[in-house]
């Protein structure tokens, strides 16, 4: 299972900012280094929304728990 408390999105944000510094410095044409960029973009939006929708529905979880 997968952790989502803030440590985690930080590194995970980290290693983003990781790959495309790597991704600057590949000897790869500005075609593919734009696609690859944006691949790492749209993947970075949807885990990002993935994450908030995973907290959302723990967080509700917790209180429908608690209230009961």
């Amino acid at each position: 299972m997968l952790r989502l408390d803030e440590e985690y999105r930080q590194k995970f944000q980290h290693r983003l900012i990781d790959l495309n510094t790597a991704l600057e410095a590949a000897p790869i044409s500005s075609g593919l280094r734009g696609s690859i960029r944006s691949d790492l973009e749209t993947y970075e939006r949807s885990f990002l929304v993935w994450s908030e929708n995973r907290l959302k529905l723990q967080s509700d979880k917790e209180t429908t728990i608690v209230a009961v």
